[in-house]
């Protein structure tokens, strides 16, 4: 994808290209088979290669062949799967990775099966079953999702006896692809789109943080004797929306909201008889400095407000601060993405 995307070409020209990079592959799959004396009139690696795969979950297919061709007869396959795949959706093709995925996982399996039988490793392990453990292996490592990879697997055999392996297979597998990258193959699309894609539960997150460590403003205070005309006057002197009602020792009292000034402005003629007492609002919370983020926000929900009053503690109503519904999101977002860093 990232090849087809820095070349500075027509769109409809992309997948004309990728289609004739893979009609090429075909063609040379199908000619290298008849120079060996086999004859091939469908590359395996086109479509779905279901027959393929199926093929290789024969232990019969191992029976009676050079190790030395088996073993570059699968790699060979392998790589052409990646490169087939590669071509058509890096072009714009339309296609999937789940059906390359089990592709790539049995012909690394009947590789790894081969080599280990023929040296008597495991004389008990067909290399069928080897095939069918690199599936759930390579399903698990791409998707993420071991889970999936086992029960489809288990389902497709039936057998009890391989459950074990197939598990310690996609478990490993996952592990190691979550080292490599926190992404699945579907979710890098979404990264590279610039969606955001948590790989911790956002509440978790939230659960951890407190508002002490938002970088939270300082109030601007009024109180309930002051006349609402002097508001009007600092709200035209500052950049404030809100504004924290108090009293005389600095204990919160209810807020002013810039939705309320608005109204207020609604009826100028009553503006010069009204206290900041009348226009204030004593239903809005506030948030003290050790409650966490995620408690807040559920406040901000319930609310529909923009800010709220930090005060020191729940039995210490007095003010520190005044925090935003945006600067809570901020900082989340910064703490979200160092964890995943």
């Amino acid at each position: 994808e990232d090849i087809f995307d820095d070349w500075k070409i027509h769109p409809v020209i992309k997948p004309v290209i990728g289609a004739a990079a893979l009609g090429i592959l075909g063609l040379g799959a199908i000619a290298v088979a008849k120079q060996s004396g086999r004859e091939m009139d469908y590359p395996p690696f086109f479509g779905n290669s279901y027959p393929f795969i199926t093929m290789l979950l024969d232990p019969q297919f191992y029976v009676g062949k050079s190790l030395a061709l088996l073993v570059l007869g699968l790699i060979f396959m392998a790589i052409l799967k990646s490169v087939a795949t590669s071509a058509t959706l890096g072009s714009g093709g339309s296609g999937g990775v789940f059906a390359p995925s089990l592709f790539l996982g049995a012909c690394a399996g009947g590789v790894l099966g081969s080599v280990v039988n023929s040296f008597n490793l495991a004389p008990h392990g067909p290399a069928a079953a080897y095939a069918l453990v690199g599936m759930a292996a390579v399903v698990a490592g791409t998707t993420h999702a071991p889970l999936t990879a086992i029960l489809m697997l288990f389902e497709i055999t039936g057998d009890y006896r391989v459950i074990l392996p197939i598990m310690l297979a996609a478990v490993i597998a996952t592990v190691g692809a979550q080292l490599i990258n926190r992404y699945s193959i579907y979710t890098e699309k979404l990264k590279r789109r610039g969606l955001r894609f948590r790989q911790i539960h956002d509440r978790t997150i939230l659960q951890r943080l407190v508002v002490d460590q938002v970088p939270y403003g300082e109030p601007i205070m009024v109180f309930p004797g002051d006349a609402v005309q002097d508001l009007l006057d600092r709200v035209q002197e500052t950049t404030a929306n809100d504004y924290v009602v108090a009293d005389t020792e600095g204990r919160y009292l209810g807020m002013v909201t810039g939705a309320d000034i608005r109204t207020a402005l609604l009826q100028p003629e009553a503006i010069p008889l009204l206290l900041v007492g009348e226009l204030m609002r004593e239903d809005i919370p506030t948030v003290h400095r050790d409650e966490t983020l995620d408690i807040v926000l559920e406040k901000f929900a319930h609310c529909d407000v923009t800010s709220m009053a930090v005060v020191n503690a729940p039995d210490d109503p007095h003010v520190v601060g005044l925090l935003t519904r945006r600067q809570v999101m901020d900082y989340y977002h910064e703490a979200s993405e160092t964890a995943e860093s």
